[in-house]
C-alpha cells in the first residue's frame, strides 16, 4: 500500500534520491500502489520503497522529515549565518540511545575487520586434522570447518542462532588464533548487545527525524544543536565526522 511508516518517510517531489538503479529525482508518488516515479539518468522507473536507498543530502533544498512524510525545510537552521562547520565535518546531535548504539557498532566493525585481517594472513591448522582415525571408526565431528574469517562468521551465525553453544564457539575461535582468542569468544554477545541497542534506538522513534536537520555540511552547529533539542530534548551527544581524518 501507499502507506509508510515513519522509518520509511514518504519522499517530497523533486527530491533528489539514491536508488538501487542510480540516482535521480522523485517526479511522482502513486499513492494507490506505493510506488514513486523517478526520473533517472537514462529514463524514468516506478519504484517501490525498498529501491530508494536514501535521500542525497542538497544545501539549496533542503528536505526534513514531518509526519511521516518529508517536505523541503524553511527553518532556519541551514540558512543562519556562522560560524559554520568546515565542509569536510558533520555533525549528529544524538541521544543517549543514538550513542550508545553508534559506539557499539562501531567497536564490532573494528574487532570484526581486525580478525578479517588475522585470518586472512593465517596458517592456522586444525590439529584435529592431523589426527589418525582408526580403521572402521567415524569422526565425531566435523573437521573440515574452514579457518577463516569466511568460517568464523559462519560459526558465528550459528553461536547467536543458538544452533551451538559460546565454549563451542570459543574452542573454535583458539584454533584460529589463541592470542586473539579473547576478542572472538565476545562477539557473540557484541552482536546481542548491539541488536538489543538498534531495537532500544528503533523504539525511541528520534534517529530519522535528527538525521534530517544534520545531514548537511557547512551549517551553524549551534542552531542545529537548538533544532535538534526541539525533537529530542536528551539529544545532548554530539557525534562528529571529519572527512580529512578518515580520508
Amino acid at each position: 500500500s501507499g502507506r509508510l511508516s515513519h522509518s520509511v518517510a514518504k519522499f517530497a517531489i523533486g527530491q533528489k534520491v539514491r536508488t538501487i538503479y542510480g540516482d535521480g529525482a522523485v517526479t511522482l508518488f502513486v499513492g494507490s500502489k506505493g510506488r514513486y516515479r523517478v526520473k533517472l539518468p537514462y529514463g524514468t522507473a516506478f519504484l517501490g520503497p525498498t529501491a530508494i536507498l536514501h535521500a542525497i543530502p542538497s544545501k539549496d533544498t533542503p528536505f526534513v522529515r514531518r509526519d511521516g512524510t518529508m517536505v523541503r525545510d524553511t527553518d532556519d537552521a541551514t540558512k543562519t549565518e556562522g560560524p559554520y562547520l568546515i565542509r569536510s565535518s558533520q555533525v549528529l546531535f544524538a541521544t543517549r540511545r543514538i550513542y550508545l548504539f553508534l559506539r557499539l557498532h562501531l567497536k564490532l566493525c573494528n574487532m570484526l575487520a581486525d580478525l578479517r585481517a588475522i585470518c586472512d594472513g593465517s596458517t592456522s591448522l586444525d590439529p584435529a586434522t592431523r589426527y589418525t582415525v582408526p580403521p572402521g571408526e567415524e569422526p565425531n565431528q566435523d573437521f573440515s570447518e574452514r579457518l577463516d574469517f569466511t568460517g568464523m562468521m559462519a560459526v558465528l551465525k550459528g553461536a547467536i542462532s543458538k544452533k551451538c553453544d559460546l565454549k563451542t564457539f570459543e574452542t573454535f575461535g583458539r584454533k584460529i588464533s589463541k592470542d586473539q582468542v579473547h576478542v572472538i569468544a565476545s562477539l557473540p554477545k557484541l552482536v546481542e548487545r548491539c541488536a538489543e541497542a538498534l531495537f532500544s534506538l528503533a523504539k525511541e522513534d528520534a534517529l530519522f527525524y535528527l538525521y534530517d536537520y544534520c545531514q548537511y555540511r557547512e551549517v551553524n552547529p549551534a542552531i542545529v544543536r537548538e533544532h535538534c533539542f526541539s525533537m529530542a530534548p536528551d539529544a545532548d551527544f554530539r557525534v562528529q565526522f571529519d572527512g580529512k581524518l578518515s580520508a
